[in-house]
């Protein structure tokens, strides 16, 4: 029978009995590289032509929107080139990962003193859509609204900003392209990211306390009814951040924050009681929310941020003022700082936690 058998050493990826009718392949024959195609039927190969003359020609086609051009199908496997009739082994197609290298761990490389991860730029955010707050509880409507707001200028010292470490502990926080803000939710995590965390990090590695951040914190209490002296209705709150500190194994939160959708902070709405009236429109509303949780909370220091604005506030009075028996009964005045620079709200933000801290530990009598 002519032709010449598959060598053992030649691998194509099939056997003699599975291998194509007219597969082909280049061998070796009497020092002449020659193209041979297999005959399924004797299961051999035979000479077909010399290799200059196999070589296939690029034919390019015309141009489209979707094909810039398109090649001629290549049979699989591709010609094998080898010496005698032992032709080296084909290249088989490289196998997709089905598992992970070992880890990588490399430790971050630290870029920032705390003073320069709080003065960093805040990476640019993308705003698709703006609005006014809403009332999140009908039970807002029996807090106080701000009728006095006075400017709220910053300690001496500035709690210790210019004492932090000058030495590099920090790594920068980058922007993530996928945050879009569009709604409250969107708001949150774009200020977490950008402008909450630095501040924390900063916070909690130059405090001697335990400090936690706790999300969506949820919190009940009892408030009299005004109509007999034990009647008691329980309101919810829940924030959607509030820090606390851990004094003798106890938990004391000392300021929360919350986040609205942007626009929604509205210094038209604000400014009526810088004369002496009550705040109006998505103020009151938040007013009213932010009276709510320092009255859960008891804690004077509260906030709010849109991305757009950050104000800080710490409530005037006591907190027995800051509630009454009547829907929109109450009025108080209150200290502000109006933080409008993106870049200016991280250190704003570290100050106001740092004072609010200070003043956890006085009213608890730690001080």
């Amino acid at each position: 029978m002519e032709g010449y058998v598959t060598p053992a050493s030649f691998q194509d990826g099939a056997t003699d009995h599975t291998r194509p009718h007219n597969t082909e392949a280049t061998f070796n024959i009497n020092n002449q590289m020659t193209l041979c195609r297999f005959d399924a039927g004797q299961m051999r190969w035979h000479p077909k032509t010399s290799v200059a003359s196999a070589i296939p020609q690029i034919v390019f086609q015309a141009s489209s929107p979707l094909m810039p051009y398109s090649l001629p199908p290549t049979p699989w496997p591709l010609n094998a080139v080898g010496t005698g009739l032992h032709p080296a082994t084909v290249a088989q197609p490289e196998q997709p990962t089905t598992q992970f290298d070992p880890l990588l761990r490399s430790a971050p490389v630290a870029v920032f003193s705390a003073r320069m991860l709080l003065e960093a730029d805040v990476p640019t955010v993308s705003f698709l859509k703006f609005g006014q707050s809403s009332i999140s509880s009908t039970t807002n409507q029996l807090y106080a609204t701000i009728s006095q707001l006075t400017e709220w200028r910053l300690p001496e010292g500035l709690s210790g900003y210019y004492d932090l470490p000058a030495d590099l502990r920090y790594s920068s926080i980058d922007a993530n392209p996928a945050i879009q803000v569009i709604g409250e939710q969107d708001a949150v995590w774009a200020a977490r990211s950008y402008i909450v965390t630095p501040v924390e990090l900063v916070l909690c590695q130059n405090s001697p306390y335990t400090i936690r951040c706790t999300a969506e914190d949820s919190h009940t209490r009892k408030v009299p009814t005004g109509i007999s002296e034990n009647d008691t209705v329980s309101h919810i709150s829940r924030v959607d951040l509030s820090w606390s500190v851990k004094v003798l194994e106890n938990w004391y939160r000392f300021a929360v924050l919350e986040f609205k959708r942007p626009g929604a902070i509205n210094g038209a709405d604000w400014s009526p009681a810088i004369q002496n009236h009550s705040v109006v429109g998505s103020a009151k509303r938040i007013c009213q929310q932010l009276c709510k949780y320092a009255y859960t909370f008891s804690s004077p220091f509260v906030a709010v941020c849109d991305l757009h604005t950050l104000l800080l506030l710490r409530l005037g009075g006591e907190a027995q003022q800051w509630r009454s028996d009547l829907p929109n009964r109450a009025f108080i005045s209150a200290h502000f700082r109006w933080v409008d620079v993106q870049n200016e709200m991280k250190r704003n933000l570290y100050v106001f936690l740092a004072e609010a801290l200070q003043d956890c530990f006085r009213r608890m009598g730690f001080m």
